[in-house]
């Protein structure tokens, strides 16, 4: 059960950390559910993909509407996967994926786990107190929660008053082959891999600045930061970058694909990464 599932639904951004830990689980047979969440409710669709069921759901992040909507996205899943069998359910969110991931267990008497991923999971704790008794109640009851992200941890369990039968920390796992020409020691090269949308938490403004603090030391140092998003964060970034006169040494290079990302990363000295928290390995 996932929210960001690369099911080929247009219109949705996927990410690759959940089809990563399928890939790394071959020991077990996997039936993906893959919820998208659209604000009109007239989109509401159900299609295979070759992993599962990729489902456009109807919700807004509202208190009541939100559990009105999850409510009956429970009784679809129920109705679309009567006929498919499973021993053990596994949401990789709490508060969405979670909440579904124990209604379908419930309803066949398995047990599930759920994964714990800091940034929704909080906000949604935050933005949906009619909520909370649910989300406790989904955290109480899983066989394993795994963190994804440690740090939202203290927060989740104090928010929510809570605590886990069995909890373990899970990494984002990742194909990682670097290949490419060594690095030149003699030159100081850096590297951030972020999202414009995540900006301020990954600190690229104060890396900006330290880039500007070194150079103004005398010391030899460039940086390229790899990622996109929206333009109006991007001209903040460049504004910055213009600002401290650095346009030859802070280059932003856009999205690229995993592949020639990791053929580029050796020719670099250092990945910097200051971030105010981390999903645990999302970027490593």
């Amino acid at each position: 059960m996932h929210s960001d599932y690369p099911d080929g639904r247009e219109g949705y951004l996927p990410t690759k950390a959940v089809e990563n830990l399928v890939d790394a689980t071959e020991s077990y047979s996997h039936f993906v559910i893959s919820i998208n969440r659209t604000s009109n409710p007239f989109k509401y669709s159900i299609s295979s993909f070759p992993r599962g069921l990729s489902v456009v759901y109807w919700s807004l992040p509202l208190p009541i509407i939100y559990r009105f909507s999850m409510w009956l996205l429970c009784i679809f899943l129920k109705i679309a996967t009567r006929k498919t069998d499973y021993d053990l359910v596994h949401g990789h969110k709490l508060t969405t994926d979670g909440f579904v991931a124990r209604n379908l267990a419930s309803n066949r008497s398995k047990p599930y786990f759920v994964s714990v991923r800091g940034g929704t999971d909080l906000n949604n704790i935050g933005r949906l107190p009619d909520m909370s008794g649910q989300y406790a109640k989904t955290f109480n009851l899983a066989s394993c929660v795994f963190w994804v992200s440690p740090w939202a941890k203290a927060r989740v369990c104090s928010e929510l008053a809570c605590s886990a039968k069995k909890e373990i920390n899970l990494p984002n796992p990742c194909q990682l082959t670097i290949k490419g020409e060594p690095r030149a020691k003699e030159i100081n090269r850096l590297v951030m891999i972020t999202s414009y949308a995540a900006y301020k938490r990954k600190g690229v403004i104060q890396v900006i600045n330290a880039v500007s603090e070194l150079c103004r030391s005398g010391i030899d140092v460039s940086l390229d930061i790899f990622g996109g998003g929206e333009e109006t964060v991007k001209a903040i970034i460049q504004n910055e970058i213009m600002r401290l006169g650095l346009e030859s040494r802070v280059v932003l290079k856009g999205n690229v694909d995993n592949k020639s990302l990791l053929a580029v990363l050796p020719s670099y000295s250092l990945l910097v990464l200051p971030s105010i928290n981390e999903t645990f390995g999302m970027v490593y």
